[in-house]
């Protein structure tokens, strides 16, 4: 039924899964994502005779709905995969490895693999068959140690229980699977330091903080505990289109206009909904704008948003923070204890946005980041304070707000981790490294 032009030989333990049907079918859901194939599409999961068949497939991300679409590569791209690939072993994800330094560095910087990581970005599954068939073909394939060092798990999305802390069960395996959320995975992370005799490091040692699951609903709490926008002065305005004011959101949830009105407003109440601003004309009316976009560049915030009523233009609300900041700074140590925390004054610190090393910045001790440009010298790129042991940032990565309340040391290096909002998801893994060489030591 279906044709793989890599397979080689007899087929054992090959497992495909199928759409006939001229309608998506659903395939399986996981952490709330249903995954579903189109119509004429397949799926490879296991396969000891040939994995090229998962690369026929791609996947389309609808996130309004949280859903997740198989559907078939076309044509071209397949005739360009069967060409990157001629001659090579293709693998999809035969084991999970430690990998070499070398291995990375071929891995990111060979002309071989980048054309196949470009070819393949969008196939069904692309880090473990990325990695897999790097490590099968030359030059490491004849370095390969072990074909199986992971315990596997049967079912999709499975958690890891304290059952399979069992030595004798996972004996000269790896354990390369999620754990539980909660209570039971702190529980199962102590038990797995205690019986594997690993020394807890300095992130895990504090059970509150490891059960904390950062939101954009958490990180926006710690936004309003230092910012308070009612004594702030908003420029009003409609992207594309010539229409300005200047409005004021007062305590009492009503909104002042410092200009004529005309028909077209921002709202006549407000009211913060979780992570957006919400506006509307009458108590308990309809919505009638929308802010739920935020960055902070330099000294400016800026609220983006929509008007509901008007077609969804966007429009934008844009003020100082330095009015509407709190003016105590709180300290400077992240941590739980000025002995254990990092010191954030009088050092140079490089700020990471997930994979991304963004900037070298400072944080003057009168709560003014700066960041460290070899050309223009010291640029005031936001403020900082200090609240409940972490470090609470805005306009760090052009961001309105990121906290980072886990500091280590990490080789050598201090580091303090954290959460920000992000420009490709809600909100993005952030970390700070102090740079040495650049760095006052540690009070």
């Amino acid at each position: 039924m279906l044709d793989d032009p890599f397979k080689k030989g007899a087929s054992i333990n090959d497992l495909v899964f199928y759409n006939p049907f001229s309608y998506p079918i659903s395939n399986y859901t996981r952490e709330g994502v249903q995954y579903l194939m189109g119509p004429g599409s397949n799926r490879s999961a296991w396969s000891d005779s040939s994995t090229f068949i998962t690369f026929l497939t791609r996947q389309i991300n609808s996130h309004a709905d949280r859903k997740v679409y198989t559907e078939r590569q076309s044509q071209f791209s397949v005739r360009l995969l069967e060409t990157v690939l001629e001659n090579k072993t293709v693998a999809m994800s035969s084991f999970w490895g430690i990998f070499p330094r070398d291995f990375c560095a071929f891995a990111t910087g060979d002309q071989w693999a980048l054309t196949l990581y470009s070819v393949i970005s969008r196939s069904f599954s692309i880090e473990e068959a990325y990695f897999a068939t790097l490590s099968a073909n030359e030059p490491f394939v004849s370095r390969n140690i072990s074909k199986q060092i992971m315990y596997k798990l049967g079912k999709v999305d499975a958690r890891l229980s304290s059952d399979d802390l069992d030595p004798q069960k996972t004996a000269g395996f790896l354990l390369a699977r999620k754990i539980p959320d909660g209570p039971a995975g702190i529980a199962m992370m102590e038990e797995a330091y205690l019986r594997y005799g690993i020394e807890a490091d300095e992130a895990f040692t504090t059970a509150e903080r490891l059960g904390r699951s950062p939101s954009i609903e958490w990180l926006f709490e710690k936004f309003r505990s230092i910012i308070d926008i009612t004594q702030c002065r908003f420029e009003f305005g409609a992207l594309a289109q010539l229409y300005a004011n200047s409005i004021t959101m007062e305590a009492d949830g009503r909104i002042s206009y410092h200009h004529e009105l005309t028909h077209h407003t921002a709202g006549i109440y407000w009211e913060w909904r979780g992570a957006a601003i919400e506006t509307r004309n009458e108590l308990g009316g309809d919505l009638y704008a929308l802010f739920d976009a935020f960055r902070c560049r330099g000294t400016q915030m800026h609220f983006i948003g929509n008007w509901m009523h008007h077609h969804g233009v966007p429009i934008v609300l844009v003020a100082p923070v330095e009015p509407a900041i709190s003016s105590e700074i709180g300290g400077k140590y992240v941590g739980v204890s000025a002995v254990e925390a990092a010191d954030i004054t009088g050092s140079t610190w490089e700020a990471w946005l997930s994979d991304r090393a963004v900037s070298r910045v400072e944080f003057d001790e009168s709560g003014v980041i700066y960041q460290i440009d070899a050309a223009a010298g010291q640029v005031q790129q936001g403020y900082w304070r200090i609240r409940d042991d972490s470090l609470l940032t805005v306009g760090l990565f052009d961001m309105l707000i990121a906290a980072f309340d886990l500091p280590s040391m990490a080789r050598g290096q201090r580091q303090i981790a954290g959460v920000s909002l992000g420009r490709v998801a809600a909100i993005e893994p952030c970390f700070l490294r102090r740079v040495e060489g650049l760095s006052s030591p540690d009070r």
